[in-house]
């Protein structure tokens, strides 16, 4: 993709802007697998969402 955004005839702004989404994204990635990684689930509580809407049901 780089490549690409290098050899394509752009204007100065859209090439930066092109050329730092893919470390953006890298940043997500790294960002979202920390968060998965630090959720603690022994500490969930299972609860029954019917209880919570008082047992209504709709169809």
């Amino acid at each position: 993709m780089l490549l690409e955004v290098e050899m394509a005839n752009l204007a100065d702004y859209a090439r930066i802007g092109m050329q730092s989404d893919p470390a953006q994204m890298g940043g997500i990635i790294v960002q979202f697998r920390h968060h998965k990684k630090s959720i603690d689930t022994s500490t969930f509580k299972k609860i029954n969402i019917s209880d919570l809407v008082g047992g209504r049901r709709t169809n």
